[in-house]
């Protein structure tokens, strides 16, 4: 799932997003863009959110 999705599914904002995978807003939006990649750090916090979703 992409972080887009995860965070629209959490029903999260972009700075709550942010917040839990401890980058800055502007990090989000590049990865909402296409423009970035979550870091490794970045990637298990959002694989948490998803994990979540599926309970």
């Amino acid at each position: 799932m992409e972080a887009r999705e995860i965070r629209k599914k959490s029903k999260l904002t972009q700075e709550e997003m942010a917040r839990k995978c401890h980058v800055s807003i502007a990090t989000v939006k590049r990865w909402e863009a296409g423009n970035a990649r979550p870091s490794p750090l970045a990637q298990r916090q959002l694989a948490r959110l998803e994990r979540k979703l599926n309970k």
